[in-house]
């Protein structure tokens, strides 16, 4: 199975900008390009029509910057999964930074979960949560999976160095050295 990971940073396809709107293209034809089986996109646009791909969506992110167009058709989503293989997606509690899908690859189920462990609440004025909160329910999430075949892959935003992150960084690891 080819695996493509890539976090787009919102792209563009209707936008006062024609620099953005060629982003918007070439950002798609680069991944077209990648032929690849399964496709995990970051900080994704569901005007993105991939040919030959089912297009499964975390819920339209509620996280605006002012600096972006959101005239129709762009509507932005935190990740997007892209399958070739038919894919039933499957409701999960944090829905905006994530979203979980069922596949079936050589006759076995294979769960597929695509991620953001978002930063953005910092900005968001209705909301209380942190960092290291949307890390625990995305670890909550990964320990579900556990005892089955699953691909995870997103935007961790683990940066060492940073001292908030730093501390998130050191759950995530301790929680991969768990499950090996």
């Amino acid at each position: 199975m080819k695996i493509g990971l890539w976090n787009i940073d919102h792209p563009e396809k209707e936008s006062r900008s024609s620099r953005r709107i060629r982003r918007f293209t070439e950002i798609t034809r680069y991944v077209e390009k990648r032929d690849c089986d399964l496709l995990i996109l970051t900080e994704a646009n569901s005007a993105i029509n991939l040919k030959g791909y089912t297009q499964y969506l975390s819920e339209e992110s509620p996280f605006y910057n002012k600096n972006r167009c959101y005239d129709l058709p762009n509507k932005c989503h935190q990740v997007a999964i892209f399958s070739k293989n038919p894919c039933v997606q499957i409701a999960i509690a944090e829905p905006i930074n994530g979203v979980l899908c069922e596949a079936e690859y050589n006759n076995q189920p294979i769960f597929i979960y695509g991620n953001v462990i978002t930063i953005k609440d910092q900005w968001k004025k209705d909301s209380d949560k942190k960092h290291k909160d949307r890390l625990g329910e995305q670890i909550w999430l990964f320990a579900q999976l556990l005892g089955k075949k699953f691909i995870i892959g997103g935007d961790f935003n683990l940066k060492k160095g940073w001292l908030q992150k730093s501390i998130a960084y050191q759950h995530m690891f301790d929680f991969v050295k768990k499950t090996i």
